[in-house]
């Protein structure tokens, strides 16, 4: 009895910690990406009734379809209740923090239940993850979904253990929603689907009927989502052909080293040697010490988690493969894979005989190992991030002669960026980016980039027009152009970057020089 209320205890500990950690790390503001401001302003009209709208790299007023409109929804009520949204999303992921460490302490408890320690181990390694803290520290729609999809794991494989049919039901409503947060959630349909399948009791016929049922319940939303938006091009996506290139692998290898690695500049080549000695050294020192292994008590929650692990895999490369040329393997994205690695990981660890000595000490090192490179991950840039700012608050010094001077331009001024993202942070303006000579989703021409270029000169005639040109962009897209208006623009160098005043009707010389 004490060995369970200590691992309690350290799961309380761990909580407090993940909150703390969050809180740490936003003590400048929520953290904010591109994306971030897409789901702010979306959800700061759909409070207001105009809608699911927000701003793009035109820095028009465009519907949101490149993401979908679970997370903007979950921020809509800060704006009813009065509350900053910023503070509102804050917040938010520290409750939502919370919940995916005591889920997956839950789901690690039933899946190793001889095992007082794996749940809590499971709790103070998430807690402090390097990547699931980042993740958490931004106003992004990851916390959320990892949230329900866990959740979803849960319910689906204590559903089928127990035969109860209102716990496939909830799983199914858990799967529906994390596909109306992230359109990956399709991996989380896939998944409950596939489980009831294979699993749930009876003939192939309550299994199909089952599978069905509980299938529409969950992918009905997502496909209603689509079909309403199908006129107006919904999740802005172009099917194509964008096979995998090496370096994504490569990319992804590194991600998943890191996890095992104390540091975060690790090379490509050092992490994947260091993710490879790293399993090498716990499967075969664990595996050869132990002399039995006990056989867990619920091996349908293992499958199922390792269900929805692999079909999140197959799911993303899938979506990078033929409609989304612009994804990599951001560590965000991996943070699925990592919480279900940990999870089954922990809970196999659980599952050897701790009567050898040896085989403790194995067991314990691997733990503690875990632990240590996460922690001098951490460290190190909460302390950076609580003194700078996270993404795009940060100012870095060389940009703030340009920030400045561009915040002295009168208000009736048209501003154009290469980097309009950290401009509408720091600026209250909406900036626009300059032209885009490919399109960031398919990669293909961007067939309105003339006509983009001659509103800028024709903006030049009407109003003053200026580019804002940082050396080092944040938030830039590299095929984004300025060269074409700086020709016939008055041109400032600044520290950090370039001024320029366009001058009107700058394209009519410029194009016929530069255009595509």
């Amino acid at each position: 009895m004490n060995e369970r209320r200590h691992s309690q205890l350290l799961i309380a500990i761990a909580c407090l910690v993940s909150a703390v950690a969050v809180l740490l790390a936003t003590a400048r503001g929520i953290g904010l990406s591109p994306d971030s401001l897409q789901y702010l302003a979306a959800s700061e009209n759909a409070a207001a009734g105009n809608g699911l709208m927000t701003f793009g790299w035109e820095g028009e007023p465009t519907p949101l379809r490149h993401f979908p409109p679970g997370y903007p929804v979950l921020l809509a009520p800060a704006y009813q209740l009065h509350v900053s949204p910023h503070a509102f999303a804050r917040w938010s992921n520290v409750a939502l923090f919370v919940l995916t460490i005591l889920l997956a302490a839950a789901i690690t408890r039933r899946i190793a239940p001889q095992s007082t320690w794996a749940p809590a181990v499971v709790a103070v390694a998430s807690a402090f993850a390097h990547d699931l803290v980042v993740v958490h520290s931004m106003a992004w729609s990851e916390p959320l979904y990892l949230t329900l999809s866990l959740a979803g794991v849960l319910a689906l494989g204590t559903g089928i253990d127990r035969r109860r049919i209102g716990l496939l039901v909830l799983a199914a409503i858990a799967a529906a929603c994390a596909a109306l947060v992230r359109f990956v959630g399709i991996a989380n349909i896939a998944a409950l689907g596939l489980a009831i399948l294979l699993w749930w009791p009876g003939s192939p016929w309550r299994r199909v009927s089952t599978a069905f049922a509980l299938g529409l319940i969950a992918a009905l939303p997502l496909g209603l989502l689509l079909l309403a938006g199908s006129g107006e091009g919904v999740a802005n996506r172009q099917l194509g052909w964008y096979p995998l290139d090496p370096i994504d692998l490569r990319f992804a290898l590194a991600v998943a080293a890191k996890w095992v690695t104390p540091s975060n500049e690790t090379s490509i080549g050092t992490a994947v040697w260091a993710l490879l000695l790293f399993a090498f050294v716990a499967l075969v020192l664990v595996r050869a010490l132990a002399r039995e292994t006990v056989r867990p008590a619920h091996t349908v929650l293992a499958r199922v988690l390792v269900l929805y692990g692999a079909s999140y895999v197959m799911v993303f490369v899938l979506a990078m493969s033929v409609i989304d040329a612009q994804t990599v393997f951001e560590p965000r994205h991996m943070t699925p894979v990592f919480l279900t690695v940990l999870i089954l990981g922990i809970s196999w660890l659980a599952h050897q005989s701790l009567e050898e000595p040896l085989v403790r000490f194995a067991v314990g090192a691997t733990v503690a190992y875990l632990l240590a490179v996460n922690v001098m991950r951490l460290l190190p840039w909460l302390r950076e991030v609580s003194a700078n700012g996270l993404a795009l608050r940060r100012i870095e010094q060389d940009a703030v002669a340009l920030l400045n001077a561009s915040r002295r331009l009168p208000g009736a001024a048209q501003l154009y960026s290469n980097d309009p993202y950290f401009m509408r942070v720091h600026t209250p303006r909406v900036v626009a980016g300059l032209p885009r000579e490919r399109d960031p989703n398919s990669l293909l021409p961007n067939p309105r980039f003339r006509k983009q270029v001659q509103a800028i000169c024709e903006s030049a005639a009407a109003r003053p027009t200026y580019l804002i040109l940082f050396d080092d962009p944040m938030s830039s897209d590299p095929t984004a152009r300025g060269d074409i208006a700086t020709q016939s623009g008055e041109v400032a160098f600044l520290p950090g970057g370039t001024m320029v005043r366009v001058r009107p009707h700058c394209a009519s010389t410029a194009l016929r020089a530069n255009g595509p």
